[in-house]
């Protein structure tokens, strides 16, 4: 419930202990990071298309999603790939989980963990 002054009230029934909190995060996964053997599997799959430019695509609202695709770009930039920035898609089914790799464009979507 938010008053007039943008306030946030919360009201817990049958609490037993602790402290209610504003935000309750339950089963959550820690944000992907680009590991050393991903960055050179990466560099490897895309090789042949190191004068192409490389499309990434990432899941329209998943901040996490659009994080790593940005730590993607960032590093196929920073090792001499083009890149046309990222793309946003809304999946209509059920995402899938992980990176893929077109193996006759190079393109790049990453989905959810």
């Amino acid at each position: 419930m938010v008053d007039e002054e943008n306030k946030i009230f919360v009201i817990s029934n049958g609490q037993r202990g602790g402290i209610t909190a504003n935000q309750v995060n339950i089963n959550t996964k820690s944000p992907r990071q680009l590991t050393n053997n991903f960055k050179i599997e990466l560099g490897a799959c895309l090789k042949k298309f190191k004068d192409k430019t490389i499309t990434i695509t990432a899941i329209q609202g998943d901040a996490e999603n659009y994080s790593f695709a940005e730590q993607i770009k960032n590093q196929l930039d920073s090792t001499g790939f083009k890149t046309s920035g990222i793309n946003i898609f809304m999946s209509l089914s059920k995402p899938q989980k992980g990176v893929v790799i077109d193996p006759n464009t190079g393109a790049i979507t990453v989905w959810g963990q």
